[in-house]
C-alpha cells in the first residue's frame, strides 16, 4: 500500500482506539454472549394476563474463539434470541446461527475463514500461497 494510505490507516486506528477508551461502555458492544439457553420460563406477575406474543432479536454475539478475537462489531458469529410472552409468564430461548462459518470455526477451534470488516487480534494466518483467495471462498 502507498505510504500515505498506511499513515491514514494508522491514524484512523489510533483515533478509534482513543474513542473506545473515552466512550464508556464501548467495549460491551463486542462482548460475547454465554452459551445457548434452552427454553426457560419465568413468572412475571406484573404482565397483564392478555399479553401474548414472541419477540426475536438476532445479531453478532460471539467474538472470540481459539485464542483469536474479532475486532469488528459485525464480524462476530450470529445468535438468535426469542422472548415469548404467555399470559403472566416470559420464556427465553437462544441459539447460535448454524452457518457454515460457525460450524467450521467450532470444528477447528478458531475463527475460521471469511471476509471480515476488521482483522482479528492476533492477526489470522494468511491464506496459503496454494489458495490465495481462501477468505473469499469460505463457507457462508
Amino acid at each position: 500500500a502507498p505510504q500515505g494510505v498506511e499513515a491514514l490507516l494508522r491514524s484512523s486506528s489510533a483515533n478509534n482506539n482513543a474513542a473506545a477508551a473515552s466512550d464508556l461502555g464501548w467495549e460491551l458492544l463486542v462482548t460475547s454472549a454465554g452459551p445457548e439457553v434452552p427454553r426457560t420460563c419465568f413468572d412475571a406477575p406484573g404482565l397483564p394476563a392478555w399479553s401474548r406474543g414472541a419477540f426475536f432479536i438476532s445479531g453478532p454475539a460471539l467474538f472470540e474463539q481459539g485464542g483469536f478475537r474479532f475486532q469488528g462489531i459485525f464480524d462476530g458469529f450470529g445468535r438468535s434470541n426469542r422472548f415469548e410472552l404467555r399470559g403472566r409468564q416470559v420464556c427465553y430461548t437462544s441459539r447460535w446461527l448454524n452457518t457454515g462459518a460457525y460450524k467450521e470455526a467450532m470444528a477447528h477451534n478458531d475463527l475460521g475463514r471469511g471476509v471480515l470488516f476488521e482483522n482479528t487480534k492476533p492477526k489470522r494466518p494468511a491464506c496459503p500461497l496454494s489458495h490465495p483467495m481462501c477468505n473469499l471462498m469460505a463457507p457462508n
